[in-house]
């Protein structure tokens, strides 16, 4: 049973990372992993080897438009080549949501409830 929930959830985030490389116009192959995180509830790392995401258990607990935020913020990151919120960070996140700061904030609220 755990095995079965642990592929639908897997499937559930590639098919919001699709849709995610899709607003932010994102071709690279990108990898997208879910496992519990200590300190956030997302994480991305670029390198040559490639694009990975990761994100907590959590975010399959947000509604699919959260989802799709967590991901493309992670995505926002990667396009704007830096970990850091920067301009340019902020940028490329608001080509796929015109007030990610409200929705930035939608998220810690239902995470942290």
């Amino acid at each position: 049973m755990v095995m079965g929930m642990a592929r639908r959830n897997t499937a559930q985030i590639k098919a919001v990372l699709e849709e995610a490389k899709r607003l932010m116009e994102v071709e690279e192959n990108v990898k997208v992993s879910v496992r519990p995180l200590k300190t956030t509830i997302a994480t991305i790392r670029f390198s040559s080897r490639g694009v990975r995401i990761t994100v907590s258990p959590k975010v399959l607990n947000l509604p699919k438009k959260l989802q799709l935020y967590v991901i493309c913020h992670e995505l926002a990151h990667y396009k704007a080549n830096t970990p850091y919120h920067t301009t340019s960070f902020w940028n490329e996140l608001r080509r796929a949501f015109p007030n990610p700061k409200a929705l930035e904030e939608e998220v810690l609220r239902r995470v942290m409830a």
